[in-house]
């Protein structure tokens, strides 16, 4: 009997905290129809018990959408919690979401395109300018290349258009369009946040994404093109009288079919031999000090970073290979920039 008037006047209470209401609709970015059966929530994080305890998430209503995809959601207020952090989100199985949105509109898809840096293949935020690698199915119905670094707009009837979460759309240029992966150059000029991409056909959008657009996202091409294993990079050896040399860091293992590092030889005490490595996603941080190079675990000294003018979207980044480091073999190059990290990739030092 106690228990039973313990619970009774929990749910009470509850039924008595101050309550809104909040309404808004569920579109499919595709279609531009409703999606009916998805849940809205609206919730809150809170400190519930003192710390070292970390914050809980407590859901404060809920609600589904109708036939058209509107709904009518209940929010009752927790007085533990805020509401000034109040978040809203909305799921349905087989689709994904833009959380930008809301809370009285909330857009999604389950036709996606998920993009990644075309170095890392890692992450799903991307930044302006930067090569962009994004997958999905049936994408197109031929296979078509950029032929000029001068890139269109339009391959194999297909476009790539970005929003930002201000509204703002621009039209990416493309490098490659395939039937599962269209390669893009992201548009400078999105705001920072919050975005959406959408592929394109005959007017009508096909397959969509939803993601952020950061200032920097950092991603090093690899030699053998899946980010990892030995870098896409050349090493150019300084002598004392200023004359350069670039040699090679790999080599092309044909038992395997793959590249594998080279060893560099860092030579006498009088010459200097700095790593050159390729990337994108790095070009919008000018300051040096914001990047961060280590190899085989000891820092070096970054000596450029910035854009590299043969490819659209390419970064380059210069660093001098330290001598404590000869006779290292194999060691990882580390690469963070702004506090994010790239991809790690390999090179061999005799």
């Amino acid at each position: 009997m106690k228990k039973f008037f313990h619970v009774t006047l929990l749910l009470v209470l509850f039924c008595a905290l101050p309550a809104f209401a909040q309404t808004g609709r569920v579109v499919d970015v595709v279609s531009g129809s409703g999606i009916p059966g998805a849940t809205v929530s609206a919730s809150v994080l809170c400190q519930l018990e003192p710390p070292p305890q970390p914050p809980r998430t407590v859901v404060l209503g809920n609600a589904q959408t109708d036939a058209n995809g509107q709904f009518n959601l209940t929010i009752r207020i927790d007085p533990r919690c805020p509401i000034q952090f109040l978040s809203y989100s909305v799921s349905k199985q087989g689709y994904i979401f833009d959380s930008a949105q809301g809370p009285t509109l909330f857009r999604g898809t389950n036709r996606p395109f998920n993009s990644a840096s075309a170095a890392s293949f890692l992450g799903s935020d991307i930044s302006s300018e930067m090569i962009v690698a994004g997958f999905g199915q049936d994408l197109a119905t031929s296979t078509e290349s950029a032929s000029t670094t001068d890139l269109p707009t339009t391959l194999a009837g297909r476009s790539v258009v970005l929003e930002d979460f201000q509204g703002n759309e621009k039209t990416a240029r493309l490098f490659f369009v395939s039937t599962s992966q269209i390669n893009y150059l992201t548009p400078a000029g999105l705001a920072e946040g919050p975005y959406v991409v959408k592929i394109v056909a005959d007017n009508h959008v096909i397959r969509a994404g939803f993601d952020s657009i950061r200032k920097v996202t950092p991603g090093v091409f690899a030699a053998n093109s899946n980010g990892e294993g030995v870098a896409a990079a050349v090493a150019v050896r300084v002598k004392p009288d200023g004359s350069q040399q670039f040699e090679s860091i790999v080599s092309l293992d044909t038992s395997q079919n793959k590249y594998v590092a080279a060893p560099i030889d860092l030579g006498s005490d009088t010459d200097r031999v700095v790593l050159v490595l390729f990337g994108t996603g790095w070009r919008n941080q000018s300051s040096l000090s914001a990047f961060s190079v280590k190899i085989g675990g000891t820092n070096a000294q970054v000596q450029f970073a910035g854009k590299q003018p043969m490819l659209p979207g390419l970064d380059q980044l210069n660093a001098l290979i330290p001598r404590s480091l000869i006779g290292s073999g194999e060691v990882d190059v580390e690469l963070i920039v702004d506090g994010i990290s790239a991809n790690k990739v390999k090179i061999a030092i005799r």
